[in-house]
């Protein structure tokens, strides 16, 4: 393989592995504020039904 081969070849890997990571959801390249903007709702939505939970469980037991 020749120099200009392989330089093709690296460019047209590249250009595949850009394509893949932009079609895939990263969590780590969101910003701060969106994570924390999710991990609020996901703890609005998840400390009430635990709560709920135990509550229920206590009544049960």
């Amino acid at each position: 393989m020749t120099d200009d081969q392989r330089r093709v070849a690296r460019q047209r890997l590249d250009k595949q592995l850009r394509q893949l990571d932009s079609r895939k959801f990263s969590f780590n390249r969101m910003p701060w504020r969106k994570r924390m903007a999710y991990a609020l709702l996901a703890f609005i939505y998840i400390v009430p039904l635990a709560i709920t939970a135990a509550l229920a469980l206590d009544k049960v037991l």
